[in-house]
């Protein structure tokens, strides 16, 4: 693994075999600029392979005038791997065919990794709560998981400014406020809440990881394409009925099994192994594994 930030320059001028790029919205294509380095458009002395895991477009469109230059630099991947269903489908509409799907990579480390990892913020009183983590500004949804959280007698831990800028909203709302939690501090919120309330992917990706009753929010400013990751995460685990609108939910209308969440998470995360494993051992080229087998895999565990 590199040991420093890597551009275009030091790529080209690395001794690397394989090159892997991923994951969390690695190929956003703001204003749409492409960064060539994130596509691992180079040549080194070595014409090292090159694979994706879990790389995420962020939306599920990709600009008309990008697209021959996308399909130029994923030309000479070995493997590729996507975040989200939906960006193997639009990768095969411009003429990428065989990407796969795989799990985000926290998802590869088990819960015990993370019990292990978390860490109790300082002096943090011990008591009943629901762990808020929203990156949303929208008051009547805030309105209305306060009410939800005074009816099961649950106090609100939240972390303010979480999108780093400042709102009004962030505060006053709340029991007890964390503002500077590190991310162990966050890791151990998630696994000792009753509930999680977010509007965060990897705030839904950890209450599965950590078994919490959840449910996801929308961002209300969001661009819609940015909220479609938490839609096909949560539909890769059979949970969609967990995003919800707060402010007319049925609550008794809810479970969580995870019997079968995990049963869903399990195919996904062995799928995602292999993958990686046939990259870094080189037993078989990645590009070979059946994209349709994941398919299989989700029709085996219905």
């Amino acid at each position: 693994m590199a040991p420093v930030d890597m551009d275009w320059d030091k790529l080209c001028t690395s001794d690397y075999d394989r090159c892997i790029v991923g994951s969390d919205i690695v190929w956003a294509q703001d204003r749409y600029a492409i960064d060539r380095t994130r596509f691992l458009d180079f040549e080194n002395s070595k014409r090292a392979k090159k694979y994706s895991y879990a790389a995420s477009f962020g939306s599920d469109w990709i600009p008309e005038k990008n697209i021959d230059f996308i399909k130029r630099y994923l030309a000479s991947f070995q493997g590729i791997s996507v975040r989200k269903k939906t960006s193997v489908e639009m990768l095969d509409r411009i003429g990428v065919h065989g990407a796969v799907h795989t799990v985000d990579s926290t998802l590869l480390l088990d819960r015990e990794h993370w019990e292990a990892f978390g860490r109790a913020p300082l002096d943090f009183p011990l008591k009943r709560y629901a762990f808020v983590y929203l990156l949303g500004k929208e008051l009547e949804q805030r309105d209305a998981i306060q009410e939800f959280c005074k009816k099961k007698g649950l106090q609100i831990v939240f972390i303010p400014f979480a999108d780093k800028t400042y709102s009004k909203a962030d505060m006053t709302f709340g029991d007890i406020q964390i503002m500077d939690a590190s991310p162990r501090e966050w890791v151990w919120l998630v696994g000792h809440a009753e509930y999680v309330i977010t509007d965060s992917f990897h705030g839904a990706v950890f209450s599965a990881i950590f078994e919490k009753k959840f449910f996801v929010v929308a961002r209300q400013y969001e661009i819609q394409e940015w909220d479609n990751r938490l839609h096909d995460y949560l539909d890769t685990i059979g949970q969609s009925d967990k995003y919800i609108d707060f402010t007319s939910a049925r609550f008794d209308d809810f479970t969580w099994d995870y019997q079968e969440i995990n049963s869903k998470l399990k195919e996904k995360i062995d799928f995602s192994k292999k993958f990686l494993d046939a990259v870094m051992r080189e037993e078989k080229d990645a590009a070979d594994m059946d994209p349709e087998q994941e398919e299989n895999h989700d029709s085996e565990a219905v």
